[in-house]
């Protein structure tokens, strides 16, 4: 403690998010959820491969179709491209692992992936945790087509 210290200093505290802004918080975007138990589903060095990527749908349509608000159109199109490709499954665990925070992936919105998300940091492993992600997907798609 310098003279001029009236209290000890503590030690960094490791938030899980921090907040950037009063009232936006940011959280461990593009870090692998700790602990991760990859049984029945990709493995994070697959996940970090950007080959699977080449083959989805979204490579070849407008970027900003995957940003739009929530139930609008233009996303429930984005979705509907999303039971379409290839890759669906991959891109839905590798917006669960590295917690993508915007954005439709796999067929899921944002709100709809974080309970998907609790489950997985929870120590849920990644396998079973997907196939419940791709199933409400599914769901959701079928209900919306009806």
């Amino acid at each position: 403690m310098t003279p001029f210290e009236t209290t000890p200093r503590r030690a960094p505290i490791a938030y899980d998010r921090v907040q950037a802004t009063p009232g936006n918080w940011l959280r461990n975007y593009g870090r692998p959820v700790q602990g991760l138990d990859t049984a029945g589903g990709p493995s994070l060095q697959a996940l970090l491969e950007p080959n699977w990527m080449r083959g989805a749908v979204c490579a070849s349509v407008d970027p900003e179709l995957w940003f739009e608000e929530s139930d609008t159109p233009s996303a429930r199109y984005a979705i509907s491209l999303c039971h379409e490709c290839p890759v669906r499954a991959m891109c839905l665990a590798s917006a669960l692992v590295f917690r993508e925070e915007y954005g439709v992936s796999g067929g899921l919105t944002p709100s709809e992936r974080r309970p998907l998300e609790t489950r997985l940091a929870s120590g849920e492993a990644l396998g079973g945790v997907l196939s419940l992600g791709l199933s409400h997907s599914d769901e959701g798609n079928q209900q919306g087509a009806a």
